[in-house]
């Protein structure tokens, strides 16, 4: 007759969670290897606002690391892009609005500044392919994912308008 320990059970799945996240630890490594640190503000925007513009917008600041914790300065042109007036394309930048004020509209790019530290303050706009779109009050969620000089790392920030 054979008889098992009861307390090598625990250890045994101990053992194979630890196996377990040492694989997937290593697989998101893989997929992933910048980690993006984003602080999302309000900034000038204000509610029932539509104008795009320097004096009505969402900041959002990036810190871009690498995977052993170094700033990454490369992942757009170095100084400002775009004028703040209208959407603006930053190669490798994608912006998806997750969730947004009630009757709102999504979130674009209307500027990007690279302070070639690793930093980046990304300015943010409502976007509407139909008419102006305001911003209306309640919370905004987004994810940012960069895919820029052979790197990806993807974050999400969040912002309220009152």
């Amino acid at each position: 007759m054979t008889t098992r320990m009861k307390s090598s059970t625990p250890a045994k799945a101990l053992l194979c969670a630890a196996a377990a996240s040492i694989v997937l630890g290593a697989a998101e490594a893989q997929a992933g290897d910048l980690t993006l640190q984003i602080i999302a503000t309000q900034s000038t925007a204000s509610a029932g606002n539509a104008k795009v513009s320097p004096y009505n917008r969402a900041k959002a600041e990036v810190l871009a690391l690498d995977l052993n914790g170094d700033p990454v300065s490369d992942l757009a042109g170095p100084g400002e892009t775009g004028d703040q007036t209208g959407e603006v394309s930053i190669p490798g930048w994608r912006i998806n609005t997750m969730a947004v004020g009630a009757g709102g509209c999504g979130l674009v790019p209307i500027g990007l500044r690279n302070f070639g530290d690793g930093t980046y303050t990304l300015r943010l706009g409502t976007a509407s392919t139909t008419a102006p779109c305001s911003w209306k009050p309640g919370d905004y969620v987004f994810s940012l994912s960069i895919g820029a000089g052979g790197r990806f790392g993807m974050g999400l920030g969040h912002f309220p308008i009152n």
